[in-house]
């Protein structure tokens, strides 16, 4: 996907988009978004594992589940969901966050289904305000009013180094090739004549990275 002429690392799915009830051409929420090898689910109404196939997401890729509440037509989907992982063997630990029922939640699937998954399951409860840091990206929670213990998510991908000025790198003797990759990268270099580069020395400001709400 491009967005401002440069090439962007996602791909937004929109896997379900009714409310309360699943109709003839839209099943209940769930939006998905694929941020190079991970997978960030938002809300996991019933019929999403069947869309997952369809869209040929695979089972066994990096997957964080983000619960905005716990009404059913947002949650019903999961224990299909996890129980499919485990029939496909998955190994791939898969993270849940949710508000403060959705351990309990989870418990009861596991005791309920017997529901034994052959992956790591992390639960998370959210309170408002907390970010989760990841490599690239972080995810901001945010409580909002819904007559129930109801968060929205943001999805805040990292500041990324500035634009490279080879003329820059050029003026200070730094040979074309690894270390003008390093120094795009956002890494320091070190001269055959003992100089220190910095990064900041050859590159623009940082650019802002990409945002994603959902609530």
């Amino acid at each position: 996907m491009y967005v401002g002429g440069r090439a962007m690392p996602y791909r937004i799915i929109f896997l379900g988009t009714s409310a309360g009830m699943p109709t003839l051409t839209r099943n209940l929420p769930g939006i998905l978004l694929e941020w190079d090898s991970d997978l960030l689910l938002f809300d996991c109404g019933e019929g999403i594992q069947r869309r997952f196939m369809e869209y040929r997401m695979g089972m066994s890729r990096p997957l964080r589940i983000f619960v905005s509440h716990m009404h059913g037509d947002h949650i019903l989907g999961l224990p299909g969901l996890l129980q499919t992982f485990s029939l496909l063997d998955r190994k791939t630990p898969v993270e849940v966050y949710g508000p403060s029922r959705i351990e309990d939640y989870l418990r009861c699937i596991r005791c309920t289904i017997g529901l034994n998954p052959t992956y790591d399951l992390r639960i998370f409860k959210v309170e408002d305000g907390l970010y989760y840091d990841f490599e690239s990206y972080r995810i901001l929670c945010r409580r909002v009013q819904h007559g129930d213990e109801s968060y929205g998510y943001r999805f805040e991908e990292k500041d990324r180094p500035g634009l490279f000025n080879p003329d820059k790198a050029i003026a200070l003797g730094i040979p074309k090739g690894p270390l003008w990759k390093k120094l795009q990268l956002g890494e320091s270099i070190k001269l055959d004549d003992g100089r220190i580069i910095e990064p900041k020395e050859v590159l623009g400001p940082p650019r802002k990275g990409f945002k994603l709400a959902y609530t």
